[in-house]
This record gives structure tokens, C-alpha cells and sequence, in this order.
């Protein structure tokens, strides 16, 4: 059985379709056709119906669960075997959400690189559900992320920072809105934002089903606010971006918008960043590994660098 067959096979029922394995793959249709024909050959199964719909038999069912706990395994001995040869080298794949992308990402693999030069770094940008079962597959060997209570008992988590929802206001708009008292209402604005000071501008808004958005709307309730909505958007960092630039105030999570926003947080031209509900930490952010799966160097040096950014003791 060649590992690389079982690679393509498993993009296959990914994807759901060989032209967009192939695509994700960079590998032609018919690479990928002919290694799935060479395991329903070798094992005299169709593991796949084409028509009326493609999808897998019942022997490919069987043949996803050995697949994956193969390429898995294939995947832990290369780490391993290097680790034993002693090159400083492997590769490290981690996971993230959309949103911690751009500002965590920035701020660990330029270090890492720079530490560990010849470890090939991979990244999968997806939401927090299907990077846990990847996770769970050994697709990745790190997520990085919010803490949740999908995280099954044989995943490790160590926590790096909690978050605070926020709201981002740009200098401008407070500079004009309360002439001769910018510092007042600042001082007033660091406990807890009153929604109601800003009924008269537009509000940038995560979409639904986000956990910005859910900590927003929990928000506005409370101060039971309705505010003029001028734009919903997936891209977090982008409503940031806009907010700073004078289109609205938005909604954000704390330690994101402060990373995003840097030196200029609280300066002209730029925005202030106040807490929306006092004291009140909406999620935990962490790194999580498989307790189950094999640990490699290049790995646990990842962990160990990023715990040591985020300040936190040794694991």
C-alpha cells in the first residue's frame, strides 16, 4: 500500500469530488484518479459510487477509519525518526481560528523561524470545530484558540490569555463629539462603556453565530441599546481597521484589537479601546495539543516558545 495513495484517497472524501482534491492538492485529476483506482485494485473493492451521486461504499467507509489512523501513525514515525537522527529539523502544522490568525501568527512564527530555522512551519486557518477534529485526526499537531467544552478529555490545553469584550471608538469621533473633554470621557468610558452615547453613529458588527457577535448581543441587551448597524462582516480584523479609520465603532475582543491596533491604540487619527462590560472575561484563549500523540521536539519547542511570549510558566 503506498502511504501517498491513502493521502489522496483521504483528500477525495474530503473534499467530496477528485477536481477539488486536485485542485487543493496541486496535483492533476489524474494523478489522484489513478492512485484510487491502485487501492480498489489492490483490494478488488469500489470504494467509491460515481453515480447518481459521488460518495463513498461501504468499503470506503472502512477504508476512511484505517486511512486515517494510517496516515496518522506514518505521521507520528516521521516525527519520531527525526527527533532520533537529532536534526533539529521536522515540521510543525498548527491550526488556528480565522480571527487569532493575522495578530497570533505575527506575533509567534517570525520568532520560532528565527529560533529554529530548518523546521518546516504549516498552517490550517479554519473554524474552531473542524480544527478540533483535525486535531483529533492528527491533521494538526496544535490549535490555537478559545477554550471550549468541545474539547474532548484526551485533548491538552494550556491556557494563554482571557479575553475581554470591547469596544473600539475612534479618536476623531470623540474628539468632535465631546470637545474640551476627550480626557473626561475617556476616565468615564474605562470602567464600562454606555451604549447609548452612541446612538448617533454606526456600528460595525461581527456576523451572527460569532463568538464576538454572541458576546455583543449579550451586551446590548443588558443596556437594552438598539444600534444602527452600517455593516456585518466574518473579518474581525477588517471591522477593527474600519473602526479605526472613522466608519463606525466595533465591537472586538481586547488582547486582539490591542495587537492589531499597536502603538497607535489612543492616539489622533487612530481609535481607544474601552472595556463593555466591567470586568467580565468572555473566553480563554490556549494552545492545545493530543495527549495521545506523539510529541515532537520541533513541537514542544513551539509550545514552550509561545507559552514564553504569553508569559505563562513552563509546561
Amino acid at each position: 500500500m503506498n502511504p501517498l495513495s491513502l493521502k489522496y484517497f483521504l483528500a477525495v472524501v474530503e473534499y467530496e469530488s477528485i477536481s477539488r482534491a486536485a485542485e487543493a492538492l496541486y496535483v492533476s485529476q489524474q494523478n489522484i484518479s489513478n492512485h484510487i483506482s491502485r487501492l480498489e485494485s489492490e483490494y478488488g473493492v469500489v470504494l467509491f459510487n460515481r453515480k447518481p451521486a459521488f460518495r463513498l461504499t461501504y468499503a470506503g467507509e472502512q477504508m476512511v477509519l484505517i486511512a486515517t489512523q494510517m496516515v496518522q501513525l506514518e505521521r507520528q514515525l516521521q516525527c519520531q525518526l527525526s527527533d532520533i537522527a537529532g536534526n533539529n529539523a521536522g515540521c510543525v502544522t498548527v491550526g488556528i481560528t480565522p480571527t487569532r490568525a493575522a495578530s497570533m501568527l505575527s506575533r509567534i512564527l517570525p520568532v520560532y523561524h528565527k529560533k529554529y530555522p530548518a523546521v518546516t512551519l504549516r498552517t490550517q486557518v479554519n473554524v474552531s470545530d473542524r480544527l478540533i477534529d483535525q486535531l483529533e485526526k492528527g491533521e494538526i499537531d496544535l490549535f490555537l484558540g478559545f477554550s471550549s467544552r468541545g474539547l474532548g478529555s484526551h485533548i491538552q490545553t494550556i491556557p494563554l490569555e482571557q479575553e475581554r469584550l470591547c469596544l473600539v471608538v475612534p479618536y476623531d469621533y470623540l474628539e468632535q463629539k465631546y470637545p474640551g473633554s476627550l480626557r473626561a470621557v475617556t476616565n468615564l468610558f474605562n470602567s464600562h462603556v454606555i451604549l447609548s452615547e452612541f446612538s448617533d453613529t454606526d456600528f460595525l458588527l461581527p456576523v451572527r453565530g460569532s463568538r464576538v457577535r454572541e458576546a455583543a448581543d449579550r451586551c446590548i441587551q443588558a443596556q437594552n441599546f438598539t444600534p444602527k448597524i452600517l455593516l456585518e462582516s466574518s473579518d474581525l480584523p477588517t471591522l477593527i481597521s474600519l473602526a479605526k479609520n472613522g466608519m463606525g465603532v466595533a465591537f472586538s475582543f481586547e488582547n486582539l484589537a490591542k495587537q492589531l491596533l499597536g502603538n497607535e491604540l489612543g492616539k489622533k487619527g487612530s481609535a481607544f479601546l474601552f472595556p463593555a462590560v466591567s470586568n467580565q472575561i468572555e473566553g480563554t484563549v490556549v494552545i492545545g495539543y493530543h495527549k495521545e500523540h506523539y510529541l515532537s521536539h520541533a513541537t514542544q519547542n513551539f509550545i514552550e516558545l509561545t507559552m514564553e511570549l504569553y508569559k505563562q510558566p513552563s509546561f
